[in-house]
């Protein structure tokens, strides 16, 4: 039986283009909107290329999940947006690398941007692995039944901003 092949197309954090660590914290300085404006035009030009997938990862706080789920209901008005997740990366159980809480994410998804839980899942990735599962959990009582997650950990070390 042959197994069907599927691309994805990667979208990360707006920290890792400025080369400060910042995209391990989510503190970039600059607005939702002004994410949402950086954001665009690259998510714009991959759902071009028609992946059978897009990830939407790493990404360490809520004003730039905000400003991609915005980029998201805004390219799916105007073209079909692939089977999408927006993962998110968590320094706790219950935080994003933030810390604003991944309830608070949860409802950022589904009461200020409910896209088709069909098109959007949810996920959690670069996160040491002992924090996967409670924070599925989270997921799990506060998302729409239907809503899909993906999970990714990282291997658990530390990440060292100034030896790196």
């Amino acid at each position: 039986m042959e197994r069907r092949k599927l691309v994805a197309a990667s979208i990360g954090t707006y920290g890792a283009h400025l080369a400060n660590g910042s995209e391990y914290s989510g503190s970039y300085g600059c607005t939702a909107e002004y994410l949402q404006q950086w954001h665009l035009p690259k998510l714009q030009y991959l759902v071009q290329l028609q992946p059978d997938l897009l990830a939407l990862e790493t990404i360490p706080c809520l004003d730039e999940a905000k400003a991609l789920l915005r980029c998201c209901a805004q390219v799916d008005e105007a073209a079909t947006l692939p089977v999408t997740w927006l993962s998110i990366a968590c320094d706790s159980h219950t935080t994003l690398n933030s810390g604003e809480s991944v309830e608070d994410f949860c409802r950022l998804v589904e009461d200020t941007y409910a896209l088709s839980t069909e098109k959007v899942l949810i996920g959690v990735n670069c996160t040491h692995p002992q924090y996967v599962s409670s924070i599925l959990n989270i997921f799990a009582d506060n998302c729409h039944t239907t809503r899909r997650f993906v999970a990714y950990p990282n291997r658990g070390d530390p990440w060292d901003t100034d030896a790196h």
